[in-house]
């Protein structure tokens, strides 16, 4: 209100100075009876009048401003000025030749007057439209009542208000060039008025917008010169763009510098221009010079308080550039020289946003972390720094602190680097140190047990934890660190099987008084439990899983205390109270994976106390028990050995019979059983010894299905074995042929097996296939000549093939007609010859005999069909003799053939350690053909010394027997086998 007082005071005394400028003219109707000169005194006597008006009307006035407020006071205001404007026109209209000061003074405040009113206008349109109104002011009026006063008195001292108002009006209006134009007609017409800085600030800045910057220079040059405080920072400013847009960078950084000069106080005023100017400057470096050329600029100037705010400018301008390097050099540069600058805080700040926009995550941490090291306690910052940036450092050195330790952990989370680990400990140990013991939130706590686990730092990491659970303050924390520290211990423990036991049960005790109904508890104390058995405190472990079930009866982990209840039995020794838990266990939960062991573990305790009472001697239990696991739990991973077991008692205890049926059942239910193949061998001899050897036999061939290599080709060997004893050679055969054809090796086996399945071949009356298996036999001697087995059942093979044809010779007699019988004898006659022949000349010693015997049988015989041949018919007695004669002289060199044949086994006798049968027989028919020399009774000694006898040639060369109606060939020689052919 004081305020609206004065304003109103000064409108009455404006109008009293006016003379009359409140009031009405005087009246029209005395104008023509007065003169000029009278009308303008009438005018100076009623201005007079109002000044005695002035205190009443002050009065009223004041009394309406306290009731109408601001509207009121711009309108009394504005109708004040308009009467003003009417009664100066009114004035000049009505005194148009008068030349006085007054008049002059009229002029000219009514264009001032007209310039205020257009002002008002555009005050109220903005006003009323909003500050963005589009709006184009018109001075016009103004700057023709200035025009007219500038006119009629040229000489007038406010003439050069006049042409300043002009131009003025032109710089408001929006015309710089005639703006420009009034202010250089103003200097021209007064060199030294008083608006001269002003009206070189005015076109300096028409020059500088119209980029004639070298006239710019010229007018703000003059300013600066002229040293108005009020021009001179800016021209100075000013004149620095000037040589910032000429590229003379030196000449602007020269002028910027002398701004801040301006301000060495070093406390920067609001209107001032200190801060655009060292924008300048570290634009300026930033282009010519750069870090190194300010840091030069600086160290020559005397210390101020800009140079640390230039350094900071310049490395903010390459930041916003995205020149990093630049930007940290210079933020490095600023670190070094002003170890205790204000703005220390920020620029280490600004470094590390650097770091981490450029890509080096790692720098930015490392720079963050040494904050403390920068502007922490104890440094110079934070000595010369207030309390208030003292807490507030301290605030951003803990946050940086647990932003850091956090950022470590993620990127060792992320790179599985322990290192950073490491590195985010000693940030919140850290912490601690500039926060004291006190001063630690229990978030930042939990961050640092979480990473002394994640460094498996035992016991620090649970006791850190522990602290915090224990800790009222922490609240929902507590139950949160607690959980952590118990699952920390047990990790711990899973991996290397060692925790600190007394730790841990205080870790469980305070979990389980923070969150007793976690699920987690139920886990702690089963583990507890759990670390406790490995201990081997059996009684200790039983109590905690005892306490799971009874405190958690309805828990996942009650199944798995029963479970390990039954294992403490069991590694007791306690089978019996085992079997009974683990039969509880898995009761409780059969369809789960603890019932599932439960189940196993009962059965293994079953087998365990079978097995025991094996061992007392308690045989007939024993074995039941193991029968029983069978029978129950068919499926168990010890069923079979349950079997194997009951039947190795029954056979002990003289049950044969039940244990060979135990045994193959062994075989029948599992076939991949590693005991089925011995559960059949015993089986195997077991009934063997009973005498029932195709049953044993058929397990022989039921272990054979199921073996591979050596062992399938020993029980198919057993069982052609067992089949032959059995009188079975149809299997026993079969049994062969499966052995030949699986091993072609060892060739001696092979050739045993080839003999001896002819031999079954031939029980069935299958020569056919039986002498093949002897040729094979022969086939195989000569592919292993050197095999001595070889050679000695291929020597009974081919003998075999030879008494055959033996007795296919023997079979055949000559008869009607004699001369085609006689040929006939005579062709198998000398096959069986060269059938025996090969057979001894694998010079095996029982082969050799019995292939001279046989030779010299053959002969014999072939003497006897000779004799016993048909009598021709018609023959009188005389020929009958003469014929009968014939026979004999013809018969006669065979007998002594034969006899040959037998003499050489006689001589072989005496090189044999062992009775041969086909010597006997030898001398049996020695005796028989000549009993003068052979039928004794005396004993023949035999010497150990043997003599291989001489390979042989085939006996019976071709020739012509030329005998009475006989026509064929005549054996002139037999060489018996033995005597070697020199």
């Amino acid at each position: 209100m004081k305020k609206a007082v004065l304003l109103i005071s000064g409108l009455l005394l404006f109008g009293t100075h006016l003379g009359g400028c409140v009031s009405s003219p005087a009246p029209r109707e005395t104008g023509p009876h007065l003169s000029p000169r009278e009308r303008e005194a009438r005018l100076l006597l009623e201005m007079d009048r109002m000044k005695k008006q002035d205190k009443t009307q002050l009065s009223r006035l004041v009394r309406q401003a306290q009731k109408g407020g601001r509207e009121f006071l711009v309108r009394q205001e504005t109708e004040s000025r308009l009467r003003s404007v009417e009664l100066y026109r009114s004035l000049l209209e009505q005194f148009p030749d008068s030349h006085n000061d007054f008049m002059a003074e009229a002029a000219f405040r009514l264009a001032e007057l007209l310039f205020e009113n257009e002002r008002e206008r555009i005050r109220m349109v903005l006003e009323t439209q909003g500050e963005t109104t589009a709006i184009v002011p018109d001075f016009t009026q103004a700057i023709a009542a200035y025009r007219r006063m500038i006119e009629s008195f040229p000489n007038h001292p406010l003439t050069e208000d006049a042409l300043y108002g002009i131009a003025y009006c032109y710089t408001e209006q929006g015309y710089p060039d005639e703006a420009a134009e009034g202010y250089s007609r103003l200097i021209e017409a007064y060199p030294a008025t008083r608006y001269s800085v002003e009206i070189h600030m005015r076109l300096g800045e028409y020059f500088f917008t119209m980029e004639d910057l070298q006239q710019a220079i010229t007018h703000y040059g003059y300013v600066v010169a002229t040293g108005e405080p009020e021009y001179v920072e800016k021209a100075l400013y000013k004149l620095g763009w000037c040589y910032y847009n000429l590229d003379n960078y030196q000449a602007g950084i020269d002028v910027f510098f002398k701004v801040l000069d301006l301000n060495s106080g070093g406390r920067i005023s609001a209107d001032s221009l200190v801060n655009e100017s060292m924008d300048i400057i570290v634009r300026s470096f930033s282009e010519s010079g750069g870090t190194p050329g300010l840091v030069r600029r600086i160290q020559k100037r005397s210390e101020d308080p800009y140079s640390p705010l230039l350094l900071k400018k310049l490395a903010d301008l390459y930041r916003e550039r995205s020149f990093f390097p630049e930007a940290v050099g210079t933020y490095r540069t600023y670190v070094d020289l002003y170890p205790a600058g204000s703005d220390l805080p920020e620029v280490l700040g600004h470094l590390r946003e650097t770091y981490h926009i450029r890509g080096d995550t790692l720098a930015s941490l490392e720079l963050s972390e040494a904050l403390l090291e920068y502007v922490g306690p104890g440094t110079a910052w934070y000595v010369s720094a207030r309390d208030e940036r003292r807490s507030q450092i301290r605030t951003t050195i803990l946050s940086n602190l647990e932003t850091s330790a956090r950022r470590r952990r993620a990127r060792a989370q992320t790179g599985g680097r322990e290192a950073e680990l490491d590195t985010a400990l000693d940030d919140l140990v850290a912490y601690e140190r500039v926060a004291g013991p006190a001063g630690v939130p229990c978030l930042v706590r939990y961050l640092k047990g979480t990473v002394l686990t994640e460094l498996d730092r035992f016991p620090d990491a649970p006791l850190t934890l522990n602290e915090i659970a224990e800790d009222g303050e922490c609240g929902d924390m507590a139950q949160g660190a607690i959980l952590a520290s118990v699952a920390f211990q047990i990790s711990a423990f899973e991996e290397s099987g060692t925790v600190e036991l007394p730790l841990f049960g205080r870790s469980v005790d305070i979990l389980s008084g923070v969150a007793p109904e976690n699920p987690a508890t139920s886990r702690a104390i089963l583990a507890l439990g759990e670390i406790t058995l490995n201990t081997g405190d059996l009684t200790g472990a039983r109590s905690h899983f005892s306490r799971v079930i009874r405190d958690y009866p309805e828990s996942e982990e009650s199944g798995k205390a029963r479970l390990h209840i039954a294992r403490t039995f069991f590694k007791a020794a306690d089978y019996r109270q085992a079997a009974a838990w683990f039969r509880e266990s898995w009761r409780k939960s059969p369809d789960t994976g603890e019932g599932a062991e439960a189940r196993r573990l009962h059965v293994y305790s079953l087998f365990k106390y079978a097995e025991e009472l094996s061992e007392t001697g308690e045989f007939t239990e024993a074995a039941e028990r193991f029968e029983a696991i069978h029978r129950q739990f068919p499926d168990s991973d010890v069923a079979q050995v349950s079997l194997y077991n009951a039947g190795k008692l029954y056979r002990n205890m003289g049950l044969e019979r039940k244990a060979t049926n135990l045994f193959e059942t062994l075989a029948a239910s599992y076939t991949e059983s590693e005991f089925a193949s011995e559960a059949l061998q015993m089986s195997v001899l077991i009934l063997e010894a009973l005498g029932d050897p195709l049953k044993a036999a058929e397990d022989s061939m039921a272990l054979a299905a199921r073996s591979e290599g050596k062992e399938k080709a020993a029980a198919l060997l057993k069982a052609a074995q067992l089949y032959s004893g059995g009188n079975d050679p149809a299997r026993a055969a079969s049994a062969r042929s499966e052995y030949l054809t699986l091993y072609p090796e060892p060739v001696g086996e092979r050739s045993r097996e080839l003999y001896l399945l002819g031999r079954d071949l031939e029980t069935l009356g299958m020569w056919a296939d039986a002498k093949t298996a002897y040729l094979d036999n022969v086939q195989l001697q000569k592919d292993n000549p050197g095999e001595q087995d070889v050679t000695a059942f291929a020597a009974r093979s081919q003998l075999r093939i030879a008494e055959r044809s033996f007795e296919e010779y023997d079979a055949y007699h000559i008869g009607p007609p004699v001369e085609d019988t006689v040929v006939r004898k005579r062709e198998l006659l000398q096959a069986v010859i060269r059938e025996f022949v090969a057979a001894g000349n694998y010079r095996t010693s029982d082969v050799i005999t019995a292939s001279n015997f046989f030779i010299g049988r053959a002969l014999e015989l072939f003497k006897e069909d000779i004799l016993a041949s048909p009598v021709p018919p018609g023959l009188d007695q005389e020929a009958r003799e003469e014929y009968d004669l014939l026979l004999q002289e013809m018969a006669f060199p065979f007998e002594e053939k034969a006899l040959n044949a037998y003499r050489v086994n006689i001589k072989r006798s005496v090189t044999l350690e062992m009775l041969d049968p086909w010597i006997e027989k030898t001398y049996e028919r020695m005796a028989e053909l000549a009993p003068w020399a052979y039928q004794r009774d005396e004993a023949v000694a035999y010497p150990s010394t043997l003599i291989s006898p001489p390979p042989l040639q085939l006996p019976m060369p071709a020739g012509e027997l030329k005998t009475g109606g006989y026509k064929g060939g005549a054996v002139t020689e037999v060489r018996p086998v033995g005597e070697r052919l020199e």
